[in-house]
């Protein structure tokens, strides 16, 4: 697989999205980072957007979203990685996890 994205990113931009942690463990995407290639691989492993810029650049947003879209932006993709009650539940208390859980899709929703 590893192979199989250098040689995409040889010929474009790629964008690769954190998926189940039963498959992909925290910080497995780190490695596709530092591939290499002619073009970047920006791998988004939290709620972000990224802009495809003019010369085929990755920008991501500092929080979940934008405020502006970037000037130049050919693509704006919003970025939703499986979100793990189990690691809302280890950064805050494990009773308010339901509740984050929740509050963090909804905002996806009512913006």
């Amino acid at each position: 697989m590893v192979r199989n994205i250098r040689r995409l990113a040889d010929h474009c931009s790629v964008l690769m999205l954190q998926g189940a942690f039963s498959h992909e463990p925290q910080a497995t995407l780190n490695l596709f980072r530092r591939l290499g290639g002619r073009l970047p691989v920006h791998a988004a492993d939290c709620l972000q957007q990224v802009a495809l810029l003019p010369g085929g650049g990755w920008q991501a947003s500092d929080s979940w979203r934008f405020d502006a879209v970037p000037a130049g932006t050919r693509a704006l993709i919003s970025c939703v990685p499986v979100v793990a009650k189990a690691v809302i539940a280890a950064a805050i208390a494990a009773t308010e996890a339901p509740r984050a859980f929740g509050a963090m899709t909804r905002c996806l929703q009512t913006k």
